[in-house]
């Protein structure tokens, strides 16, 4: 038996017991809405169409964790009309060729009432919940 196990590990390449390998499965960690915002306000302002691409989806998945936009159009969708034509000429910037300029900075004075509004929302609606709350606060 034990010049059996011993041919086996050599056959494996190794002398000890195979790696154990990472978890399987583990969730990634969701980012927070405010996090997500400042980084949404710094690449806007910093004019970086792809950094505020992965900012606004970010965003987009702390918002709405168990249904988050996967793209610009679908976060546009969530977000209402107005926001529509300024993610659209974000992904413009990103996938057309040519030298199509995007101002960042005007695109965060456009976005951040429309993103302040969709955090706060989520915010009334947690508090305004039918249930009560499962471990009550100073009770």
């Amino acid at each position: 038996l034990g010049l059996w196990l011993q041919a086996r590990r050599a056959a494996r390449g190794g002398a000890g017991p195979p790696p154990a390998a990472g978890p399987v499965g583990s969730p990634t960690p969701t980012p927070t809405p405010g996090a997500s915002l400042a980084r949404v306000e710094q690449a806007c302002r910093a004019n970086d169409a792809t950094g505020a691409r992965q900012a606004l989806l970010a965003w987009g998945q702390a918002r709405w964790p168990d249904d988050p936009p996967r793209r610009l159009g679908t976060l546009a969708q969530r977000l209402g009309d107005p926001a529509e034509p300024i993610l659209a000429e974000l992904d413009q910037r990103l996938y057309a060729n040519g030298t199509h300029v995007w101002d960042g900075a005007a695109a965060w004075e456009r976005l951040s009432p429309m993103l302040a509004r969709h955090a706060q929302a989520r915010k009334t609606t947690a508090r305004d919940s039918p249930l009560p709350p499962l471990y009550p606060q100073g009770a």
